[in-house]
This record gives structure tokens, sequence and C-alpha cells, in this order.
């Protein structure tokens, strides 16, 4: 297989290129590159649960989370305490919101 697909191994590479082989340290730097770019697309969603915790009265008003594929249905105690639509459709961060 291997000289079949001619894989590019150490020492059976051509003259025009090695190939590399990477060290623990090369390995551990690419790896915590990439736990830092979902560290920043985790913030985002961070913020968006945030600001829904904040329009829906708090996590102490919440009852009960349930979801299906496009929906988020939330139970709370103490309706008063949620936002208006304009509240959560600011941004674009949610479609609306029905009571």
């Amino acid at each position: 297989i291997i000289e079949k697909f001619n894989v590019p191994l150490p020492g059976r590479v051509a003259d025009d290129g090695d190939a590399k082989l990477y060290t623990k340290q090369d390995y551990k730097s690419k790896k915590a590159s990439a736990d830092t770019q979902m560290d920043d697309n985790a913030s985002e969603y961070d913020t968006k649960a945030i600001y829904f915790l904040e329009g829906l009265g708090g996590k102490d008003n919440i009852k009960d989370v349930t979801n299906c594929a496009t929906r988020l249905r939330v139970t709370v105690k103490d309706p008063s305490l949620v936002k208006d639509n304009d509240y959560f459709t600011h941004n674009q961060m949610a479609h609306g919101v029905a009571k």
C-alpha cells in the first residue's frame, strides 16, 4: 500500500522535500492554539446565555427547560419578571418569545 499510493515516510521522500517529524512540544502548542479558538467560540455562546438568563428573570426564576430541534421551551416561576419580545429580538439574539 505504501508503494502503491507513494506515501511520504521518513527516508522515503522525494529529493525536493522532507517529511516533517513533529515533537511533543509542537503537538502541545498546536493543541493549545486549537483550544484557544474553541474558547473564543464558547465566549460568544456564554454571552448569549447570560443575555437570555437575564431576560428570563434570572436563574432563580427558571422552573423547567425543554427543547426540540428548533425551540427552547422555558417554564418560569414568575412571568412578570420576563422581559418583552423586543429584548430577545435585539441584535438578532432570538426570533422571539411566545408567552
